[in-house]
């Protein structure tokens, strides 16, 4: 029995239904990818991992499903704690107390809180089901500055980290887990100027963020008391050059971030445990935790963990100047604008899954969750969520009498529900959602991958417009025009036990010009194709000026190696050479080659593919444009690029 299935059993054991985000086969999409190998660094040499990164994302994988708590002991009055890993010596926020919302409470002492989780801790006997970690949605189409790529984002002018970045001169990338390297890239060329690698040895660098003179990265710091997530600004307005600038620290790991308006807005999810009730932030003379000011909770919830969140000044380094509120009961994925965050948070509480949210108007970098509510099921990811005109869409699977079923609901700026589109679609489960304007596309799959249209122009009475089939299913959607959609997702094949299994990569046309009736337009199937863009937006690129969309991919062979086969062919000395060595190592087993490259196609009428650019015994991660040029950044860290 592997992993999955102990965990699978365990929420059997309890009657709780497993989120599909949560699968076996979702959660290896994004786990087993090929590690990029150490390099050395230029101005610190950090020793090698003892732990492998993957089975360090296992492990937090296994946080997110359970956490075991032990007796809480009685809490300490100091208000400094422990340091975990060191002090970065970071200003910290404001102690305004957050708004009572609807469906939240506040605390007026430690102790409160401290009841109320010893309260929750008893009723979970042993095992709290701390939410879903949710796969990327679909990518939103952004305006590109002119000659060179952004990151692909959700909603214009709300920045998302990416592990590269790009101002069209230099090319920055996150590499090694704990390093930046900098490229300057002109005609196709990439020549390195300087790395970045100051950082602690057990701190990896998950994305950045990078806009003018400034990069901040974000990261991970895995210690002893626990995780931390830290942002980190440098001055790159000399790049070869880098200045570091300053930090901020919040425990708990990572969840997600964005940058509104100059400010990084970091989202981590934080465990209550045994001497740790409280999250803390970076101060002054090290670590200190929140005030009880800044601390809410969802009503009638038994989730024993933390959403927090920061804003982080962009520019000012040292200065940071930062707010930081949590709530208690939260673990999830959020939803920005420029206007307003949310945070979803999927609870078990109650007999079935919902979805709890909270909200919190974006104004100088205040955080007030002011706003809460809930829908029943639970979300896929952060393209699940949208806002328009002040109204709050959603959509979710739920179980019903042992059957998944969908839902689509809007609710209104005090997040109380006002329409929906509920039960449909039963027996299968949302893969992917693309909100553009008053229109919501929802992909759902089973063993055929239907598209729904929905109709959301008058909020209080959304409905269904029209639907097609196609096979395989559909993880992210892109808009290629106001008629054109592109499906980048999965081809499958029947398993040979009257199912279906996936196989390889599969894009996607269709024609939306008539909302009630979507047409299949064209498909192509890659078989063996593996990319990062079927579960990451992030690795898509959209060039909207020259009208194409390119996919970072890899492939790997498996080839079996057999004795007799080889002696056969073994006519020299340097066969039997090269025979011995194969016996030794992949004598009658199978042997992995990996290849990657990029896929280059424009999406009108039909799918037209203009290159596939290989990378011979690598895979890609991603690739960006500057100009005429296509940089690509494979798994061993390396920049090639190519020509269309």
């Amino acid at each position: 029995m592997n992993d999955f299935d102990v965990i699978k059993n365990l929420f059997d054991q309890d009657q709780v239904e497993t989120p599909d985000s949560l699968s076996a086969e979702n959660m290896l999409r994004m786990i087993e990818q090929v590690q990029p190998e150490e390099k050395p660094v230029e101005t610190i040499h950090a020793p090698q991992r003892t732990w492998p990164t993957r089975w360090k994302y296992i492990a937090v994988l296994a946080a997110c499903f359970v956490a075991v708590l032990v007796a809480v002991p009685t809490i300490r009055s100091a208000t400094q704690i422990g340091d975990p890993g060191k002090a970065r010596g970071v200003t910290s926020g404001s102690s305004e107390s957050a708004q009572v919302a609807k469906g939240l409470q506040t605390f007026d002492s430690e102790d409160e809180i401290s009841k109320l989780i010893a309260d929750a801790r008893d009723s979970q006997e042993g095992i709290i089901l701390d939410g879903e970690v949710p796969l990327a949605g679909v990518a939103e189409d952004a305006t590109k500055a002119e000659g060179y790529s952004e990151t692909y984002k959700q909603v214009d002018d709300v920045d998302e980290a990416d592990i590269i970045k790009t101002d069209g001169k230099y090319i920055y990338c996150v590499t090694g887990y704990r390093e930046i390297d900098i490229y300057r890239a002109k005609d196709g060329e990439a020549k390195k100027i300087a790395t970045i690698s100051k950082f602690d040895e057990d701190t990896d660098i998950d994305n950045m963020y990078l806009d003018g003179d400034r990069l901040v990265t974000i990261g991970t710091f895995y210690g002893n008391s626990g995780h931390t997530t830290l942002a980190t600004a440098f001055d790159v307005s000399d790049p070869a050059k880098p200045k570091e600038l300053g930090h901020f620290e919040q425990s708990g790991t990572l969840v997600s971030s964005r940058v509104v308006h100059g400010t990084v807005y970091l989202v981590t999810n934080d465990y209550a445990r045994s001497g740790h009730i409280l999250p803390f932030v970076t101060q002054e003379n090290g670590f200190k935790k929140m005030d009880i000011k800044d601390v809410c909770a969802f009503k009638n919830t038994d989730t024993l963990s933390y959403v927090v969140v920061s804003s982080v000044d962009f520019k000012t380094g040292k200065e940071i100047d930062s707010q930081s509120k949590a709530i208690l009961g939260a673990s999830g994925d959020i939803y920005c604008n420029t206007e307003n965050l949310y945070v979803a948070c999927l609870d078990y509480s109650g007999s079935t899954a919902v979805t709890r949210l909270a909200k919190t108007k974006l104004k100088d970098g205040k955080i007030n969750f002011d706003t809460a509510g809930k829908v029943r099921g639970s979300i896929i990811g952060q393209f699940a969520m949208d806002e328009k005109d002040g109204y709050f869409r959603i959509a979710t699977t739920a179980n019903k009498n042992g059957r998944d079923v969908n839902n689509l609901y809007v609710l209104d700026s005090n997040l109380k529900q006002i329409g929906s589109v509920a039960g449909f679609a039963r027996d299968e489960h949302i893969e992917a959602v693309r909100f553009m304007g008053e229109r919501a596309y929802v992909i759902t799959y089973e063993q055929i991958d239907p598209l729904f249209i929905l109709d959301l122009s008058d909020p209080k009475d959304p409905k269904i417009d029209g639907e097609v089939e196609i096979t395989g299913f559909s993880t992210q959607l892109v808009p290629v025009s106001d008629t054109r959609l592109v499906g980048i997702g999965y081809a499958t094949e029947d398993n040979g036990y009257g199912g279906e299994m996936s196989n390889g990569m599969k894009i996607a046309l269709f024609d939306i010009s008539d909302p009630s009736a979507p047409k299949v337009l064209d498909a192509k199937e890659y078989p063996d194709y593996d990319s990062e863009a079927q579960y990451d937006h992030h690795a898509i690129l959209q060039n909207t000026k020259a009208g194409y969309l390119a996919i970072p991919y890899a492939v790997s062979d498996e080839q079996w190696i057999e004795d007799d086969v080889i002696i056969e062919d073994a006519e020299t000395g340097d066969a039997e050479e090269s025979r011995s060595e194969a016996a030794e190592t992949a004598d009658g087993t199978a042997v992995e080659k990996v290849r990657g490259g990029v896929l280059v196609f424009k999406a009108g009428d039909t799918i037209e593919e203009l290159k596939n650019f290989e990378v011979a015994n690598d895979s890609v991660r991603r690739c960006i444009y500057i100009g005429d040029d296509i940089y690509v950044l494979d798994a061993s860290d390396e920049i090639t690029s190519f020509k269309l």
